[in-house]
């Protein structure tokens, strides 16, 4: 018998708000890290906190992703993210993000 999969299909969710920011603080493995929430409904990851996305922002992309995810949290846009459907690796820990690759602002 094999384990079940971490991951779903990717994919893009439907439409919603962000709700909520965390940055990964400083002595954690997960500094580097950023997490959000987003009021979507429908999201192809099926990992366990269904409004829950990250990504490290470690790169020229990954930062304009940070910008343009700011901006609508402040401008009230809403958003839809893309994601791989791969669950953050500490979903044990209450984690269940999944990783964001990308963002559409409306």
């Amino acid at each position: 018998m094999s384990a079940p999969a971490a991951n779903a299909a990717p994919g893009w969710t439907n439409w919603g708000e962000i709700t909520e920011f965390v940055q990964g603080f400083p002595a954690a493995p997960s500094s580097e890290m950023v997490y959000f929430v987003a009021s979507v409904t429908a999201n192809p990851a099926t990992c366990t906190y269904a409004g829950g996305f990250y990504f490290p922002v470690s790169d020229e992309r990954q930062k304009r992703m940070f910008a343009m995810l700011l901006a609508a949290k402040m401008a009230g846009k809403r958003v839809q993210v893309y994601t791989d459907g791969s669950c953050h690796p500490g979903a044990a820990q209450g984690y269940g993000h999944a990783l964001a690759l990308g963002v559409v602002i409306e």
